[in-house]
């Protein structure tokens, strides 16, 4: 959820069949998104180098799930209740002091976009956001998924930075001057 900055639904529901390792693009299908239904409108995501890798470490813990974080029972989804009781089970406190929801990540996401002066039409489209202007929506037709890439790549490298020593001296030189 946290890199990919989707909805808890999308995840608990995301099977193997919609990740192309290859393409480092996970397609959501309309029946998964919110406000798509019998719209027959898919949403691709950007995978990050942490997604790759978490996707990977997944995949060898459950091999012979279709579902990508299954439940319980390898063929039935987590409940919409799992990642809800374990954030607010960690305690971690928000700004504010009240306990972090998945629906925060989502929120923490547009934060940092709009704090790091990230493109608000990119970051509205890593969303997933409908456009509320049916003239604009009826003229945007892309996803803008080679321009996200970039965009996901640095809020995946803000939520889990590579250890120093496997930064580039540049990295490095870009990560203290942005501190």
């Amino acid at each position: 959820m946290l890199l990919t900055a989707s909805r808890a639904k999308e995840v608990r529901l995301a099977t193997w069949s919609e990740i192309d390792f290859e393409a480092r693009c996970w397609t959501r299908p309309p029946e998964h998104m919110k406000g798509r239904k019998g719209k027959r409108v898919q949403h691709r995501v950007p995978l990050s180098d942490q997604a790759i890798e978490l996707l990977q470490i997944v995949r060898a813990r459950w091999p012979n799930s279709r579902l990508i974080f299954p439940g319980r029972d390898l063929r039935r989804p987590l409940s919409d209740m799992t990642m809800e009781k374990l954030m607010k089970g960690l305690k971690y406190p928000d700004e504010h002091g009240d306990v972090c929801v998945p629906h925060g990540l989502r929120s923490s996401f547009s934060d940092w976009a709009a704090d790091n002066r990230k493109d608000y039409d990119l970051k509205e489209a890593a969303l997933a956001h409908v456009l509320k202007d049916k003239t604009a929506a009826a003229y945007q037709r892309s996803d803008l998924l080679e321009q996200r890439r970039p965009l996901m790549q640095a809020w995946a490298d803000f939520c889990s930075p590579k250890p120093k020593s496997e930064q580039s001296t540049e990295d490095v030189a870009k990560e203290e001057a942005a501190a």
